[in-house]
C-alpha cells in the first residue's frame, strides 16, 4: 500500500508544473536594475526576444537615470502552454537634459510550461510585453 501511495505521489510531483524561481516581480526588478546600471545586454536577455542590442541600448540614450518601482504581480493566467501575469510599474528618473520624468504602466511577464521543445530560458519568467517607455512595438 505504501509503495502505491509513493508512486501516486511521485506521479503527481512529475505532472505538476515546475515552480518558477525567481518570481516574476524579482525578474522585473532585476531588469530595471540592470538598465539603471547600463547593462543593456543582460537586461535584453530577460526580454527573450530577437531585438538587436544596439537598438535596445539606443532607446535608453535619452535617459540619464532610469529606475522603477515594481508592484505585485496579478494572478497568473494560462494560455496555449504558457502562463502570463501583469505587473504594474512606475518608472522615474532624469532625462539627459536634466528634466525629471515619471510614468506608470504595466509589464506582462510570460513563462512557458515544461513542454517538449521549450528551452530553459522560456521556462523562466521573462518580459513579454511592456507599455512603459521606451516601447519596443
Amino acid at each position: 500500500m505504501s509503495r502505491l501511495l509513493f508512486l501516486i505521489a511521485l506521479g503527481l510531483t512529475l505532472a505538476a508544473p515546475a515552480r518558477a524561481d525567481p518570481a516574476p516581480e524579482q525578474v522585473l526588478r532585476r531588469y530595471f536594475a540592470l538598465i539603471g546600471h547600463h547593462d543593456y545586454a543582460a537586461a535584453l536577455r530577460l526580454r527573450l526576444n530577437d531585438m538587436r542590442l544596439r537598438r535596445f541600448a539606443g532607446a535608453f540614450r535619452p535617459y540619464l537615470s532610469y529606475h522603477a518601482r515594481v508592484g505585485r504581480a496579478g494572478e497568473a493566467e494560462g494560455a496555449a502552454g504558457s502562463s502570463y501575469t501583469e505587473i504594474p510599474v512606475t518608472i522615474y528618473g532624469r532625462l539627459r537634459n536634466g528634466r525629471p520624468f515619471r510614468a506608470r504602466g504595466s509589464v506582462t511577464m510570460r513563462m512557458v510550461h515544461p513542454i517538449p521543445g521549450a528551452t530553459a530560458a522560456e521556462r523562466r519568467w521573462h518580459i513579454y510585453r511592456s507599455d512603459v517607455a521606451p516601447r519596443f512595438d
